[in-house]
């Protein structure tokens, strides 16, 4: 659910179908976790009026207000993560991680 509400805080109101393409996951993946994030009261489903066969996507006050909780987390993984890296480590780590999403971001956008 991280990636999804990570995504929605950013672009919220994206269709489904742009959350599943923004993320590079299959559309089962997307609704599954779009129907655990409306039953936790996280998000809304709201018929696109334009085009009636899209469904956007919205935070609620309570998705929108986890963002500071959530980040502050993310931080803390992270921190823990990297803990055992000297400053040159851990760049080189972001610099490869950065290289890696590209290339299979370059790879799906190719298939």
């Amino acid at each position: 659910m991280w990636f999804f509400l990570r995504l929605l805080w950013e672009k919220d109101g994206l269709s489904q179908k742009q959350c599943s393409e923004e993320l590079s996951l299959t559309q089962p993946t997307t609704v599954s976790a779009m129907d655990n994030l409306e039953r936790r009261g996280l998000i809304q489903r709201v018929r696109n009026e334009r085009d009636r066969r899209l469904t956007n996507i919205f935070l609620t006050e309570k998705g929108r207000d986890l963002r500071g909780e959530l980040v502050h987390y993310a931080g803390d993984v992270n921190g823990i993560a990297t803990s055992g890296l000297d400053d040159w480590e851990t760049q080189a780590l972001h610099s490869l991680l950065t290289k890696v999403n590209a290339a299979l971001e370059q790879d799906v956008d190719g298939a």
